[in-house]
């Protein structure tokens, strides 16, 4: 009986945790679609995240050898923001390019 009940405990917190879980995302999800966050940062950071997702492994592989943390932490988030500008930049210039050629033909 006592096992029964343990095991009873530990199937009521799990789903105790789970909904916990779900009603934070739900909480999260409802107050960034009813409120703006207006900071510059993070609009700047909005239109190159996937820049930076894409690349941030380069700067991490080339720096790996670096002992110190703040070091390596800085010169990976340095280079990896200008690889991202570098890219978005290249990216652009060849969507123009195929766009144009399209209208052109």
């Amino acid at each position: 009986m006592y096992m029964l009940w343990n095991v009873y405990i530990g199937i009521v917190r799990i789903v105790a945790l789970e909904f916990c879980s779900v009603f934070f995302a739900v909480v999260i999800a409802l107050m960034t679609s009813k409120i703006q966050i207006g900071n510059p940062l993070l609009n700047w950071l909005g239109k190159y995240t996937f820049e930076i997702y894409i690349l941030q492994r380069l700067p991490m592989i080339v720096f790996q050898r670096i002992e110190n943390k703040y070091l390596y932490f800085g010169g990976c988030l340095t280079v990896t923001i200008l690889l991202a500008i570098a890219f978005k930049h290249c990216l652009q210039q060849i969507e123009k390019r195929v766009i144009r050629k399209k209208l052109l033909s």
